[in-house]
């Protein structure tokens, strides 16, 4: 995808309402002086490219996980599922963690094909989405589903600092696909995901992401044990 496309995309309809009331406070502040209309012009751009959802080329393939947000892999690790989702038999997982920056697309997407389990609405906090304690202290909305194998992959959407307000569109019993839109947390925000534990992470820290098309995993390789990960810097 060009540039242009990447920002010049369709808004987002949970966009379309902050958009409307911000270009109407424009168009009165641009009325009492032209420098504070310029000003809140800035403004309703800045909230234009936020909402922004841009059209991703998604892999279709029911063993595959990608990305569910944009942005950087901050962290990944052997942990178990939290608790609130937690499952019968699964011990283990492994958690990647993505950051958001308020510059990313805010637009979240299905990971993986399968059937939604639980999704289970967390209030909490608003500290610095980037921080690992944020997974288990801010708010926070978690949802479990079932791979069409079978195999159990959750994430959560986190609320940050300045990010206040999850959308969450699915619930229990549908049928999901992957690279599907399902919400947008509004402002800087933080994405985890947890895969089984035998699974080939195919992403390192600080690797950027791209919703829908950044593949994470792919279900049908995996390790004989858990073990620990193992990364190459390459320049």
């Amino acid at each position: 995808m060009s540039k242009s496309k990447y920002y010049l995309s369709a808004i987002h309809r949970e966009g379309y309402s902050v958009i409307l009331v911000a270009a109407i406070a424009a168009f009165l502040l641009s009325m009492i002086h032209a420098g504070f209309g310029w000003f809140a012009l800035v403004f309703v751009v800045l909230l234009c490219g936020f909402f922004r959802n841009p059209s991703r080329v998604v892999p279709i393939a029911d063993n595959l996980v990608v990305s569910p947000a944009d942005g950087v892999v901050t962290s990944i690790s052997v942990t178990k599922l939290p608790e609130q989702i937690a499952v019968e038999g699964v011990e283990e997982v492994i958690k990647i963690s993505i950051f958001l920056s308020v510059f990313d697309v805010h637009v979240n997407r299905v990971p993986c094909t399968g059937k939604v389990e639980c999704v289970k609405y967390i209030a909490g906090k608003f500290i610095n989405a980037s921080l690992d304690k944020s997974s288990d202290m801010n708010e926070r909305c978690y949802v479990l589903l079932r791979s069409k194998a079978g195999q159990v992959v959750a994430f959560s959407q986190i609320a940050g600092f300045i990010a206040r307000r999850i959308v969450n569109n699915l619930s229990e019993q549908q049928d999901v696909i992957i690279g599907s839109s399902f919400g947008i947390i509004k402002f800087g925000s933080r994405m985890d995901v947890y895969l089984p534990s035998d699974s080939v992470v195919q992403v390192a820290e600080g690797q950027r992401m791209v919703a829908g098309e950044t593949v994470l995993s792919d279900l049908q390789k995996q390790h004989s044990s858990t073990g620990d990960l193992a990364y190459e810097v390459k320049e």
